[in-house]
């Protein structure tokens, strides 16, 4: 029997660059997520784990859900300002399941956090994209049985 070396056996996280740490920590903590780590990488880190020579980085790990969520805002060589629109190839977001859309989609947008648009109802699910501070799209779920 051989052993198969090199197998995934899962994620480990998801991350996302930010333009304000604070405030995306602000953000997502309101969503339920705590922070886990925090922590900043130089230069010579940067241009050796990410190719981006002449970076710094602060990040966070957050941590929710059984998921870890890192955020990364860049300290120096920060890349273009603006969100990927829905449609743009390489944009992506995340989801969080819920047992009752409606109750959390009234006390987010209490909280004046802004939305894509109102709640979509599917026979299967009922589900709604939540635009975070830097347009990120984090997708509240509610399954139907």
């Amino acid at each position: 029997m051989s052993v198969i070396k090199g197998k995934i056996s899962g994620i480990h996280h998801v991350g996302f660059v930010v333009s304000n740490i604070e405030k995306s920590i602000e953000f997502y903590r309101e969503l339920g997520f705590k922070v886990r780590m925090r922590w900043i990488e130089h230069p010579e880190e940067c241009a050796l784990g990410l190719g981006v020579p002449g970076a710094e980085i602060e990040l966070v790990s957050l941590e929710g859900y059984q998921v870890y969520l890192e955020l990364i805002q860049y300290l120096k060589s920060t890349g273009d300002s603006g969100a990927l629109p829905a449609n743009r190839i390489g944009a992506g977001h995340f989801s969080i399941e819920t047992d009752d859309i409606c109750a959390l989609y009234s006390r987010l947008q209490n909280r004046g956090m802004k939305f894509a648009s109102e709640i979509t109802h599917y026979p299967t699910a009922s589900w709604v994209h939540l635009i975070d501070p830097d347009g990120i799209r984090v997708e509240l779920i509610e399954m139907h049985e």
